[in-house]
């Protein structure tokens, strides 16, 4: 063998040496973006904090491919919230109730408190509990994660900012859907690391008229919930609370104040005083944002004589979520389900954008 040939085999081994090493450390390359270093920071009870993609060349691959949703982020003292979990989340399994490590955490539902962002994941494979990554909304620093009992898809988060209540898409009981919800006593003191056991909810309510509920928000003292169909049309529907921020029927939603049906594949639902926002997604094609003016401020009573804007956004957009002027956006493209996909803008992190620019 020549010089010329021994120099091309070595080179082919480090080749083949490096993509193992990548694949042990469940690491894809997506030009050029994935950092080195993305498996070598960790906190507590081994749940990862860092980024999988360096900020700088997310931000200029979404300013290239979407220069629109570029021009819209809100960047002005806003914190970078990266997605914890990615890569390591530390949880239960479910085969034997102890405390172990998921890999395929992937993220799902969004919800702002006055002191929190929070994501909810659930575990790909089903092999491990859900979880509630909890991040200090004002630094975007993780704090903790919160065990969900089992291993409900959790795909919608709502906040009742009047009564101080994180509201869970929760599994259904086979007919009908169900909500689980935490007070702020129990989100403030609740941590795994601690506890290693899930934590107890305190109200799980069913909501007869929705076989499962894919997206919810809170808005003016009404929790709007949502089916999600592939296909089909989905469904929306509103339930006003009562005076303790409870369903007014007791320990079920069986009188909603609106109903419509929905285009298929939504994800998300926000809601401001004046706009509805719907994310659609499905797969690894584009995304759409789609908004709807409330001209007299309900959604029910002008939702199909008006047509909606509609904007191109990232695959694999999750939940949204509105405050003020601001629409935070989640992603699962950057969970290992979804990281070898090529060809797309894979996100790790909570885009926030200005709602007046993406619709000016």
């Amino acid at each position: 063998m020549n010089r010329k040939h021994s120099t091309i085999l070595i080179m082919l081994i480090l080749m083949v040496n490096a993509s193992f090493i990548g694949a042990l450390l469940g690491l894809h390359t997506q030009r050029n973006i994935l950092r080195a270093d993305s498996a070598a920071r960790f906190v507590r009870s081994g749940t990862n904090i860092n980024e999988i993609y360096s900020e700088e060349e997310l931000l200029s691959q979404l300013r290239e491919q979407y220069p629109k949703l570029y021009d819209a982020l809100d960047m002005d003292g806003a914190p970078v919230y990266v997605v914890p979990g990615m890569i390591t989340t530390a949880t239960i399994e479910t085969s034997t109730g102890r405390p172990g490590i998921s890999r395929h955490m992937t993220p799902q539902g969004i919800a702002l408190t006055a002191d929190y962002l929070i994501i909810s994941a659930y575990s790909y494979d089903n092999a491990y509990y859900s979880v509630l990554y909890v991040m200090d909304r004002e630094s975007g620093d993780y704090v903790k994660t919160i065990v969900l009992p089992g291993t409900p898809h959790a795909g919608g988060l709502a906040y009742d900012e009047r009564f101080g209540r994180l509201w869970i898409a929760e599994t259904t009981d086979g007919r009908r859907g169900m909500l689980a919800a935490i007070d702020d006593a129990t989100l403030r003191q609740e941590d795994f690391s601690r506890s290693a056991a899930p934590v107890t909810y305190d109200y799980l309510v069913r909501v007869d008229s929705l076989e499962n509920i894919s997206f919810l928000t809170w808005h003016g003292g009404s929790l709007y919930m949502g089916s999600f169909s592939r296909n089909g049309a989905g469904k929306l529907e509103a339930y006003d609370l009562d005076e303790r921020g409870l369903p007014q029927d007791g320990d079920a939603f069986t009188g909603a104040r609106g109903a419509v049906a929905v285009i298929n594949k939504i994800q998300g639902v926000a809601c401001t005083e004046d706009s509805m926002f719907f994310s659609k997604s499905w797969g690894p094609s584009d995304s759409t944002l789609l908004m709807h003016r409330l001209d007299d401020g309900d959604i029910f009573d002008d939702f199909k004589s008006a047509g909606f804007c509609k904007l191109r956004f990232p695959p694999y957009m999750e939940q949204i979520v509105a405050s003020g002027d601001d629409l935070y956006v989640l992603f699962e493209s950057e969970a290992a389900g979804y990281r070898g996909r090529e060809n797309i803008l894979h996100v790790d992190r909570v885009f926030r954008f200005r709602i007046s620019k993406l619709f000016s």
